[in-house]
């Protein structure tokens, strides 16, 4: 299967509003496109952009018709300047791809089934660098890029644990996160995923998701 990434076409992010971004994520220049300056803008991104869904909750409490909020990168990151909030999967997953490809790097949207269900009712991103892929996840939030290879991979964080293994010509992502008291699977989907997408699912969610009942 071809994979098909990003790297120069018109991203949505640029300009002014990326200096910003960068600067408060603690960065004076943007950092390089090599495995370092992946690492660097992942880590900076786990410490700085949160998982919630504040501003979720508050547009499902706003009325049927009210939009849900950052489902597009420009806004998104114009809340989380404004307030320091962050989002769910799937506007965190656009926002952090955008930004990964206003910097240069080759980088994809992709789904998975978080908890191996089946289903699709997951975001994150995928990067492919020197000849290999890279997983950075807004949600699970590794602090470390996690690599895609034919190899079973152990990230052994004392708060963020996380686990890769090659499965069926794909990936399983195992986490242990806070508040979870077991270890969570999520099978990656081979195929990338348009905006498009990840906006029907994102309008989906209003209906269903674990983050639509309590902070």
């Amino acid at each position: 299967m071809v994979v098909e990434y990003h790297r120069a076409d018109a991203p949505e992010l640029n300009g002014a509003l990326q200096e910003l971004v960068l600067e408060r994520l603690g960065f004076q220049s943007q950092p390089t496109v090599e495995l370092a300056g992946l690492q660097a803008i992942y880590r900076a991104w786990c410490a700085h952009v949160p998982f919630d869904n504040v501003r979720k909750m508050i547009a499902l409490r706003s009325g049927p018709n009210c939009p849900l909020p950052g489902g597009h990168a420009i806004p998104f990151f114009e809340g989380w300047l404004a307030d320091g909030t962050g989002g769910t999967c799937w506007p965190t997953s656009n926002a952090l791809f955008e930004l990964l490809r206003s910097l240069g790097f080759a980088a994809c949207r992709i789904t998975g089934s978080m908890r191996d269900l089946g289903s699709v009712n997951h975001a994150s991103v995928k990067v492919a660098l020197d000849g290999r892929e890279w997983l950075v996840d807004s949600s699970l939030l590794s602090n470390v890029a996690l690599p895609l290879n034919d190899e079973a991979f152990i990230h052994d964080d004392p708060v963020f644990s996380a686990q890769v293994e090659p499965d069926d010509s794909t990936h399983v992502v195992w986490s242990h996160t806070p508040p979870n008291s077991t270890w969570l699977p999520c099978r990656l989907s081979q195929a990338t995923a348009s905006h498009a997408s990840y906006l029907a699912r994102y309008e989906e969610s209003r209906v269903r998701s674990p983050f639509n009942q309590r902070l």
